[in-house]
C-alpha cells in the first residue's frame, strides 16, 4: 500500500498513514485527540474528451483593432503555416473559436490608412450620444433662459406719478388712490368736494386735493391743535389739507373724527362717490347686510344664490395646547428585516434523503458544551439542529451542560440523531421537512412543572383580581385560566397549556427576585426562571483574547464555537434562519483569529451573514437572522422605577418583535403594586461598532 496523507476534521493538521489495517477505522488525532475516520482522499482523474483542442491563437479580446500593425520583429515566416488542428496535448478546449475575418498586413508602401474604416464601437456611439443629448438639453436650456429675461424686460412698466415718489421719499405706503391718472367717473368735478378757498389759504391745495382724493370732505380747519398729528391723515401727502371733519366711510357708516374724539353717525348718499352702487348706501335698505346687499346688486336670480360664496374666508385654527405626536413609527429598514434577495443563500435541507446517509464512525462528545456539540452534530450530518429553548427550561434542564461522548458507527443520519437525543434526554423531531429540533418530551414538563405557586407576599387580598387580570392580559386566550386559593396561584388545564403556566411562573418568581424578596418555587433551577432582561455587560467574554490558530479555511459555525469556548460563552447558531443569509452547516471561510478579541471575531462573522448576535444570558449568545430574532420575544421583569408604559416601549424600541401581520408594539403589563413591570420584547443584542 502507498502511503497517504489525511487531515483532521478539528484542528486541521496532517496525519500521514502507512499502516494499511488502518483504513475504515476510527482513531484519535495525535495533536487534539479528537476522533477522526482514516479513509483515503478519492484522486481527482481527468479523461480525456477526445474533442480537439482549440487553437490558442483564436482566443482573443473584445475591442482589439486588428487592422492596426503588427510588429513582425523577429517572426519565423519562413516555415511552414501551423496546423489549427494540431495543438498540444494540454491546452485547454475552451470551445469552438469564432470565425474571423482574414485581415490585411500594414506596410509602409501601403496607402491603406491606419485607422480603419470601421472605426467606431458601441462604447464610442453610446458616448457620442450621451454627449449630443446632453449639448442638445443645455442649449434648450439657455434658450428658455434668455427668452423668459426678454419677455421681463419688454413689459412696460407704469410710470411713478409725483405723489407716490413723495411717499416712498417719507417711507410711507403708497396709496392707490392718489394716483395722478384717475379720472372722475363723469369726466366733471368731483362730488362732494368743495372747492371754495380754506381758511387757512392755499385754494390750489384743496383743488389738487379735489382731483387726486374721491372721499375727501370739506378743507377747512375746526381748531385742531397745532403739533398734533391725526392717524387718519398721516399718509396723506404733505400737500393735501388734512380735514378733522372728514368722515372715513366704512360699510355702511361713516365715522366723524373730531376735535373731542370720534362719534358714529350713518353716511350720507350725497358724499359718496357716484361709483357707488346705490344699495351699498348706508340709508338704502340691505346696507348692514353685505351679503344682501350683494343679492340685490347681483342682476340675475342664478347669480344671486352665489353671493353667500363671495364672503367665504379661511380662517385657521391653532390649538390651545401642544399635541405630542410621539416618536414616528419604526420600519423595516430600522429593524433589519426588510427584503433583501441574498445570492449566498444556502439551499434547504431534504431530511427524507438525508436522514437515509450512512454514517461510518464519529465519536460525538468529549466533553463538550451542549451548544458545541449539537453545531459539530449539524456539521458532520448536514441537517441543521436547533434546541427548542423554551421547552428546555420549562423541563428544568441546564442549557450550560456538558455532553458525553456519544459513539455512531455504521447507522444512517437518522439513527444516529434518535441516539444522541435519546443520550441528552430529549426527542428528536423534524420539522418542515429540512431541518431538526432537540426538545425534551411533554411528559417531562409536566412532571417538572409545579402545582401552584405563592403569591401572598407580592399581592394582597383586595389586589387578587387585578393580578389575576394582569395575566390574562400577558397571556391571551386564558380567561378564566387562573385561580388564586388560599395565598397561591393555581391554573385551569386546559385554559393554561404548560408552556404558559411555566412563563407565568418565571414572571412571579422574578418579580420576587426584583424586589429582593426570597424565592418560595426551589423544584425549579433558579437560572430557568429568571427572567430579568439580560445586558451586554454582564457577558463577560467579548474581550477574552483568542489564541487559536487557522491557517486554511474552516467550517464556521464549528470554529465560531471553539473559540467562543475559549472565552467561556456558549454559541448557539439558529441553522435554519441562517441559511437563507448564506450561513449552512458547511460553509467554510477563512477567518483570521490568533491573537484577536473575540468581539472583533464575532463582528466580522456576523457583518458578513447578516446576522444577529442576541445575549441569552451572561454566558450564552445566538446567532440567527434579523427576521428569525424579531419573531422570538420573551417576556421580561423590569423595575418600574416610576416610568409609565409609554416610556418603557420608547427606551425599547429597538427591541420591538415582529410577527406576520408586521411590526407589533412592545407589550407592557403593570402588575398591581407598581413596583415592576412585565415587558413583551426581544432580547438584548450585541452592537459592534
Amino acid at each position: 500500500m502507498e502511503p497517504f496523507t489525511i487531515h483532521c476534521t478539528t484542528c486541521q493538521s496532517r496525519i500521514r498513514v502507512k499502516n494499511p489495517n488502518m483504513i475504515g477505522q476510527v482513531a484519535q488525532c495525535p495533536k487534539c485527540n479528537s476522533m477522526i475516520l482514516i479513509q483515503p482522499e478519492p484522486k481527482v482523474t481527468i479523461e480525456p474528451t477526445g474533442v480537439p483542442a482549440a487553437d490558442s491563437s483564436a482566443l482573443t479580446k473584445e475591442g482589439i483593432v486588428t487592422n492596426l500593425p503588427l510588429d513582425q520583429t523577429g517572426a519565423d515566416t519562413s516555415g511552414p503555416a501551423a496546423d489549427p488542428q494540431l495543438a498540444p496535448p494540454d491546452s485547454h478546449d475552451s470551445g469552438p473559436a469564432e470565425p474571423t475575418s482574414a485581415q490585411p498586413q500594414w506596410s509602409p508602401s501601403s496607402d491603406q490608412p491606419l485607422v480603419p474604416d470601421q472605426w467606431s464601437n458601441p462604447k464610442t456611439a453610446a458616448t457620442r450620444m450621451y454627449l449630443l443629448v446632453g449639448f442638445v438639453g443645455l442649449a434648450s436650456t439657455v434658450v428658455a433662459v434668455l427668452l423668459f429675461v426678454a419677455f421681463l424686460s419688454s413689459q412696460e412698466k407704469r410710470p411713478m406719478q409725483p405723489t407716490e415718489r413723495q411717499a416712498l421719499a417719507a417711507g410711507d405706503d403708497v396709496d392707490p388712490r392718489l394716483s395722478d391718472d384717475v379720472p372722475p367717473a363723469d369726466g366733471g368735478p368731483l362730488d362732494g368736494i368743495d372747492t371754495t378757498d380754506a381758511a387757512d389759504g392755499g385754494t390750489a391745495g384743496v383743488d389738487e386735493a379735489a382731483s387726486t382724493v374721491a372721499d375727501a370732505e370739506d378743507a377747512a380747519p375746526n381748531g385742531s391743535a397745532a403739533g398734533t398729528e391725526d392717524p387718519a391723515t398721516a399718509d396723506l401727502p404733505p400737500d393735501v389739507p388734512a380735514d378733522t371733519t372728514a368722515p372715513v366711510r366704512d360699510g355702511a357708516n361713516a365715522v366723524t373724527r373730531g376735535g373731542d374724539g370720534a362719534s358714529t353717525a350713518e353716511g350720507d348718499a350725497s358724499n359718496l362717490p357716484s361709483e357707488l352702487p346705490p344699495e351699498l348706501v348706508g340709508d338704502a335698505p340691505g346696507a348692514a347686510d353685505p351679503i344682501a346687499a350683494a343679492k340685490q346688486a347681483l342682476p340675475n336670480e342664478r347669480l344671486r344664490e352665489f353671493a353667500p360664496m363671495l364672503d367665504w374666508r379661511v380662517q385657521p385654527t391653532l390649538p390651545d395646547v401642544n399635541v405630542d405626536l410621539g416618536p414616528p413609527p419604526l420600519t423595516a429598514e430600522d429593524l433589519g428585516i426588510a427584503d433583501q434577495p441574498s445570492d449566498r443563500a444556502v439551499s434547504d435541507v431534504d431530511w427524507q434523503r438525508q436522514s437515509q446517509v450512512v454514517i461510518t464512525g464519529v465519536i460525538l462528545g468529549d466533553a463538550l458544551p451542549l451548544a458545541h456539540g449539537i453545531n459539530l452534530w449539524t456539521h458532520l450530518s448536514g441537517v441543521p439542529t436547533v434546541v427548542d429553548f423554551d421547552r428546555y427550561r420549562a423541563a428544568n434542564m441546564d442549557l450550560h451542560r456538558r455532553m458525553a461522548p456519544i459513539k455512531l458507527t455504521n447507522m444512517t443520519v437518522a439513527e444516529a440523531a434518535r441516539q444522541i437525543a435519546a443520550a441528552l434526554g430529549l426527542e428528536a423531531i423534524a420539522k418542515e421537512n429540512r431541518y431538526l429540533v432537540f426538545q425534551p418530551p411533554s411528559a417531562m414538563i409536566q412532571q417538572a412543572s409545579p402545582e401552584s405557586i405563592a403569591v401572598d407576599d407580592l399581592v394582597q387580598d383586595e389586589s387578587k383580581a387585578s393580578l389575576i387580570a394582569a395575566l390574562e392580559s400577558a397571556f391571551p386566550g386564558t380567561t378564566d385560566g387562573w385561580e388564586i386559593r388560599q395565598g397561591a396561584l393555581h391554573r385551569v388545564q386546559p385554559l393554561v397549556d404548560d408552556l404558559t403556566w411555566f412563563s407565568a411562573c418565571r414572571l412571579l418568581e422574578t418579580w420576587r427576585v426584583v424586589e429582593g424578596r426570597p424565592r418560595r418555587l426551589d423544584s425549579i433551577a433558579p437560572a430557568n426562571l429568571d427572567a430579568r432582561l439580560p445586558r451586554v455587560d454582564e457577558l463577560q467574554g467579548l474581550d477574552f483574547e483568542v489564541q487559536e490558530l487557522t491557517a486554511e479555511p474552516r467550517p464556521v459555525g464549528q470554529l465560531v464555537s471553539l473559540v467562543c469556548g475559549q472565552a467561556g460563552i456558549d454559541c448557539w447558531i439558529g441553522w435554519p434562519d441562517t441559511m437563507a443569509t448564506g450561513l449552512g452547516p458547511s460553509t467554510t471561510q477563512a477567518i483570521v483569529t490568533f491573537r484577536r478579541p473575540l468581539r472583533n471575531i464575532l463582528r466580522e462573522v456576523v457583518s458578513h451573514y447578516d446576522l444577529v448576535c442576541a445575549v441569552l444570558d451572561d454566558r450564552s449568545v445566538w446567532l440567527t437572522s434579523p427576521r428569525a430574532y424579531r419573531a422570538s420575544p420573551q417576556w421580561f421583569v423590569l423595575p418600574l422605577g416610576g416610568r409609565t408604559a409609554e416610556q418603557i416601549q420608547l427606551e425599547l424600541a429597538l427591541l420591538t418583535p415582529v410577527d406576520d401581520e408586521g411590526v407589533r408594539r412592545i407589550d407592557v403589563v403593570l402588575p398591581p403594586g407598581n413596583s415592576v413591570a412585565w415587558v413583551r420584547c426581544c432580547y438584548a443584542t450585541v452592537e459592534f461598532p
